[in-house]
């Protein structure tokens, strides 16, 4: 046998692929049907329930009941008088700035007519 000659091989191993018995990308067929997604998320918030009503030492209730665990109160509307400041001032600020940009282009654009 010369220099880069071979011996004649069997097919190469790594070609020699067994059978697929699903395709690559897709998982094999179920034995058995699935749980939805919604009987999973209700059998969560159920255990969930459970789990707080134990913690919270709460009997059994009827299920057309509402249980109230908290309220709220009315704390008042508007802002605080420091606050109406803080915001009358950052929208000034805002107006300002506005401005002071409407000027410079102004100028900008006067000075590029000047030299063009």
């Amino acid at each position: 046998m010369g220099v880069g000659a071979h011996a004649r091989l069997p097919r190469p191993l790594l070609l020699q692929v067994p059978p697929l018995l699903h395709h690559p990308r897709r998982p094999p067929p179920p034995s058995a049907p699935s749980a939805t997604l919604g009987a999973l998320r209700q059998t969560r918030a159920d255990y969930r329930a459970a789990q707080e009503h134990a913690a919270l030492g709460i009997e059994d209730r009827e299920p057309d009941t509402v249980l109230v665990l908290a309220d709220w109160q009315y704390a008042g509307h508007g802002h605080t008088p420091g606050e109406s400041v803080l915001a009358a001032t950052i929208a000034r600020d805002l107006q300002l700035n506005r401005e002071t940009a409407r000027e410079a282009l102004q100028d900008q654009r006067e000075r590029e007519e000047v030299t063009a």
